[in-house]
């Protein structure tokens, strides 16, 4: 279950788990929705898994209970994704593709990868498609941001896949770090949403995207943060190196290195306290000094001024199935969506900009 809220003040959005949770290959895919080109397991440096057996008969009939459950699971999930908007279907689609081509082969995680073997894209077709723009549309007609953001996480997952290129390796999103609207698009006219990893940590990739128009209009850009993990210890695993190519790619690599110091500096400000920027702290203190007559003489008030209390809305979730992802855990598209609409209902606002969303837990089922 999932808890939903925002307050107008603060324009923060948090979702919280309930108790009980806190206790190669290049596959083109091609659809009516669009095309998808899924770059990155290369015929030479993919992956496969290698079993070893036991003499064991304890063991074996533990690893084939195992086998079973993951059979079993992976049956489930084949129709996770037509249970999700089509361009997820499709980026899902693709991924899968690419994990089946990946899943026989070998891989070197010491062999740098360039930007160009994870670059990725997606169209929608919306001049020629009326069903995938009436997903898309919102009651005004414009683009339905929500949805966008779904794809955002999903083409971000495949991003990360053709890097990593080790259909064993669970990728996971450890950040949203900003999106940022330079423009309203329109819905009439088809779109084309790219991306590609940026920088690479120990276990952790910065991916970048950006969406355009058929014109060359850019309106959208994203910066998504990954982290691979051991499938059986859930612990950060070793992510191959990254080298850039062109000055534009060097360039990128390196405004993402300074971005990653920045965060690693607040997450040791953080541990140590609250940091609170002198700007914050200074309209706290004006909004406080209006809150008073409002709480202490109403009727002296200022009638256009209310509580923050007064601005909260909450929804409660039910984490059904059919929001899974891939790896079987609540999809984080789906969570910002809703947060993003729940926010637009409490304020009805102009979305520009979201600084930073991040994901402390994985939510399951129920």
């Amino acid at each position: 279950m999932v808890h939903s809220m925002f307050s107008s003040s603060t324009r923060r959005i948090l979702l919280v788990p309930s108790r009980r949770f806190v206790n190669s290959i290049h596959p083109r895919v091609s659809s009516s929705y669009g095309t998808c080109f899924f770059k990155g397991v290369s015929p030479t440096t993919t992956t496969t898994k290698n079993f070893s057996s036991s003499s064991s008969s304890d063991s074996n009939n533990n690893n084939d209970n195992n086998n079973n459950k993951d059979r079993n699971l992976a049956k489930e999930l084949r129709f996770v994704s037509s249970l999700k908007n089509p361009i997820v279907h499709q980026l899902w689609t693709a991924r899968n593709s690419a994990k089946e081509a990946a899943a026989t082969k070998t891989v070197n995680k010491d062999l740098p990868r360039t930007p160009s073997q994870s670059m990725t894209s997606v169209s929608y077709p919306f001049s020629t498609n009326e069903f995938l723009k009436e997903t898309y549309r919102n009651p005004w007609g414009q683009m339905r941001f929500g949805r966008i953001l779904e794809d955002l996480d999903a083409l971000a997952g495949n991003i990360a896949f053709a890097h990593v290129q080790d259909p064993s390796t669970i990728i996971v999103t450890a950040s949203v770090d900003r999106i940022r609207l330079m423009g309203i698009p329109s819905i009439d006219v088809d779109q084309h949403l790219s991306g590609k990893v940026t920088f690479v940590g120990t276990s952790s990739m910065e991916i970048f995207m950006q969406c355009k128009d058929d014109t060359g209009f850019e309106w959208m850009e994203a910066y998504f943060t990954f982290v691979a993990t051991d499938p059986e210890t859930r612990k950060p695993g070793k992510v191959a190196p990254l080298l850039p190519e062109t000055y534009e790619e060097h360039k990128q690599f390196e405004a993402a290195r300074q971005r990653a110091a920045k965060k690693r500096e607040r997450r040791q400000q953080m541990k140590q306290g609250v940091v609170v920027s002198p700007q914050i702290e200074q309209k706290s203190k004006q909004l406080l000094a209006e809150a008073g007559p409002l709480i202490n003489m109403p009727s002296l008030a200022n009638p256009h001024n209310i509580l923050v209390t007064q601005t909260e809305l909450q929804s409660i979730e039910i984490a059904q199935p059919q929001v899974r992802n891939m790896a079987n855990q609540i999809f984080g598209g789906f969570l910002m969506r809703r947060a993003v609409e729940l926010a637009w209902a409490t304020v009805c606002f102009s979305f520009w900009t979201v600084d930073i969303v991040c994901m402390f837990v994985c939510l399951l089922v129920g």
